[in-house]
């Protein structure tokens, strides 16, 4: 799901995973002015986690570096949006947009 910087959308997240919120991997130390937020369909919000360590993917020949991981009662929406408060992002990067994207978790074997 394409969101671009100052808007909202809704999210559908999959039973089972876990969504990070993903940036182009160019922008770089800018990525850490972005103010995101996911409210989830009772009006509370979802904590956001990050790390130090930003994880980079390419996809289609472009990278994408996560800034945000959540998780949210599965096969329910959230609301996403980000913030460029500064507007640092805005000005290198016209029409500049995250990425909402599930990321698969593996279920936990049953015990026997």
């Amino acid at each position: 799901m394409r969101i671009a910087l100052g808007e909202t959308k809704k999210v559908a997240v999959p039973a089972d995973a876990v969504m990070d919120i993903r940036v182009p991997a160019d922008w770089g130390q800018a990525a850490n002015e972005l103010r995101c937020t996911v409210v989830d369909s009772s009006g509370r919000n979802e904590d956001l986690r990050s790390s130090d360590v930003k994880k980079t993917e390419s996809v289609n020949g472009k990278d994408w570096m996560t800034v945000w991981t959540f998780s949210a009662a599965p096969i329910g929406d959230v609301t996403v949006g980000c913030k460029d408060p500064e507007s640092k992002i805005a000005a290198a990067h016209p029409d500049a947009f995250v990425r909402v994207v599930p990321r698969g978790v593996m279920p936990v074997p049953a015990q026997r």
